[in-house]
């Protein structure tokens, strides 16, 4: 039997089986409605927000539970607990954290025959331990659940049956879509098509829709005709990632294990540090950022070696930050690089000192080409928080966000990007100009937009 095949016959029919397996227990066992409102009969104002991922890594799930909290609402957060969590959510007195038990990790493969046969395994775990959890465990007074997608599945199978037996609304935060991250790996496969049926079929079970992009809400509306509230919700910087003064940026070059020993030199302008985020993932090519660098580093090398002075070229510190599965691969690449006049680190920050390293940066760069070509790079949203202009791969919408030639610079390969790194490093001035453009972006903070447009879709929807 081909894996497909069998992938399709396990994830797929035996996820219905168990449900039909443990529904009748679900009758028996669940509380009467009633329960679940006050003694007024009305509901309380509190919020389940679930991320079926680790939850430090998932800063658009924090924010919405961090502005449901700073908004007077109880919020409990469900996600597994793999990193450290901004200390903003750790210690509100209006959250309380659920961490879920993540999958055993031999159901974790990158075999594609093993995929076929613990992918579904996963998610009948995944199935069993949110049920008990949204069902048994949240408070009674639990009025809405925020799901992110992707993924959805178990998500929205799970968010159905809670909403039908509990009488919570369902509001789901569209971050991509889950068929398009399985066509990187299946391509068009029929269990893409599967899945995208699944995604758009449940989807339209939920109360209320927010999306990361004006495209993607067009989608949702014109291409899968979805009904409800669909507002968009631009990922926008939280209070915390604020731009530098000079002696805050000289303060930690200097004691940041990654700049310290380079601090002078950046500080003097003949070293400029660079700074890209990412999530190591198959839709962001690393591979064009080395071979950008390593063209930048052939020149920059060639006109020190030419004698040019001031005029040459600067020094490069390159931090990328993130965590993911591709990180060890391109680690070791690194490696094997003979570069002269440019430098490329990787760290992992704790959540307060990743906004300051942001703060330092002279310029960012953006890999995020997207899945779907429907979501935004969220990295590129921290950068112009802190002030820093940004160099973005191109893509369908991604000029929603950078604005070319006013608040950052598009490219499309190696070479644009090459391009860019020396024109703009050896042109002050519209490297000034640029970052005048994401100072501007400062202005527009996440705690304003949520109100306006995600707080309306979550209290009626």
């Amino acid at each position: 039997m081909p894996p497909l095949a069998l992938f399709f016959i396990t994830a797929f029919v035996a996820t219905p089986i168990t449900l039909f397996i443990i529904l009748p227990v679900l009758y028996l066992k669940l509380r009467p409605p009633t329960a679940h409102k006050s003694s007024h009969g009305k509901r309380q104002s509190r919020a389940a927000v679930l991320v079926l991922g680790d939850i430090g890594r998932s800063p658009r799930m924090q924010y919405h539970a961090l502005s449901l909290a700073q908004n007077d609402r109880k919020v409990s957060l469900i996600g597994y607990v793999e990193s450290r969590i901004s200390p903003d959510i750790v210690e509100h007195p209006n959250i309380t954290i659920h961490a879920i038990s993540t999958p055993p990790k031999f159901l974790a493969t990158s075999s594609i025959l093993l995929f076929t046969i613990f992918a579904p395994l996963k998610i009948i775990y995944q199935l069993c331990i949110l049920l008990e959890l949204l069902l048994y465990t949240l408070p009674d007074d639990t009025a809405v659940l925020i799901t992110q997608n992707p993924p959805s599945m178990p998500t929205f199978i799970v968010a159905i049956i809670t909403r039908y037996y509990r009488g919570i609304r369902w509001v789901v935060d569209w971050h991509n879509f889950g068929y398009s991250i399985l066509a990187l790996k299946f391509g068009k496969a029929p269990i893409v098509g599967l899945s995208e049926w699944y995604e758009r079929y449940f989807g339209k079970r939920a109360d209320g829709h927010l999306t990361v992009t004006s495209a993607m809400k067009n989608f949702l509306q014109t291409g899968w005709n979805m009904g409800g509230q669909i507002n968009v919700l631009y990922d926008r910087p939280p209070s915390q990632f604020q731009p530098f003064t000079a002696e805050e940026r000289s303060d930690f070059l200097r004691r940041f294990n990654e700049t310290e020993s380079q601090a002078e030199s950046i500080l003097k302008g003949s070293t400029r540090l660079i700074v890209s985020a990412t999530s190591w993932t198959p839709d962001e090519d690393f591979s064009i950022l080395l071979k950008a660098l390593l063209e930048y580093d052939r020149e920059a090398t060639m006109q020190s070696f030419l004698g040019k002075g001031g005029d040459a070229l600067p020094r490069l510190l390159v931090i990328v930050t993130g965590k993911g599965p591709l990180k060890s691969y391109y680690e070791s690449l690194f490696g094997t690089l003979e570069l002269q006049s440019v430098d490329i680190k990787t760290a992992w920050l704790e959540p307060e000192d990743y906004p300051k390293l942001l703060a330092c940066a002279d310029l960012g760069i953006s890999l995020h080409t997207s899945s779907s070509g429907l979501d935004l790079p969220m990295k590129v949203v921290d950068l112009f928080g802190c002030g820093i202009p940004v160099l973005a791969a191109g893509f369908q919408c991604v000029g929603e966000l950078v604005k070319d030639g006013v608040n950052g610079k598009l490219f499309q390969d190696a070479e644009g990007l090459g391009a860019l790194l020396k024109h703009l490093l050896s042109d002050s001035k519209e490297l000034e100009s640029l970052k005048k453009g994401a100072l501007e972006e400062t202005k527009d903070r996440w705690e304003e937009n949520w109100k306006k447009n995600a707080l309306p879709v979550i209290d009626r929807s």
